[in-house]
């Protein structure tokens, strides 16, 4: 995802995050003009207020504390920035669609949810972290949801 965007924006900065150091070698080998960093979401190696964008996208679901991870989020975030935060909505529609695929081709995946939203208990969790949503979008036939978050 985060290639894509450098291709749309250009002149912009970005960081890559993930855990896993073997995905982070990967992503630093395959796109050499992105910075990429080992860290865990709930504690992230940046000083305060220092993104103007910050893209959570299909991995809120996989984090061992998603409260937390949205804490240092927020912290990380500029005042006026903006996090985008996708996950499935967790709909009957999706949990038929995720049932077959971990059975299938995406067997690698069977039990990476560690929590397993919907939306509604999503948009809970995001209120009580103090996050305000200045938009809520829905795709992929409402398989999947997009918050347009801001800091309160």
């Amino acid at each position: 995802m985060i290639s894509r965007l450098s291709k749309s924006f250009p002149n912009a900065k970005y960081t890559g995050v993930d855990i896993y150091d073997k995905a982070v070698e990967y992503a630093s080998k395959t796109y050499p003009y992105i910075k990429f960093i080992v860290a865990s979401a709930d504690n992230l190696p940046f000083s305060n207020n220092s993104f103007d964008l910050i893209l959570f996208y299909e991995t809120i679901e996989h984090v061992q504390n998603p409260s937390e991870c949205l804490k240092e989020i927020k912290r990380v975030l500029k005042n006026d920035g903006t996090l985008i935060l996708t996950m499935d909505s967790g709909s009957l529609l999706f949990k038929i669609t995720w049932f077959f695929w971990e059975n299938t081709k995406g067997k690698i995946w069977k039990g990476a949810h560690l929590h397993p939203f919907n939306h509604k208990e999503l948009e809970k969790l995001i209120s009580d972290c103090k996050f305000k949503i200045r938009n809520k979008i829905f795709s992929f036939l409402g398989m999947e949801v997009t918050f347009i978050l801001g800091k309160d």
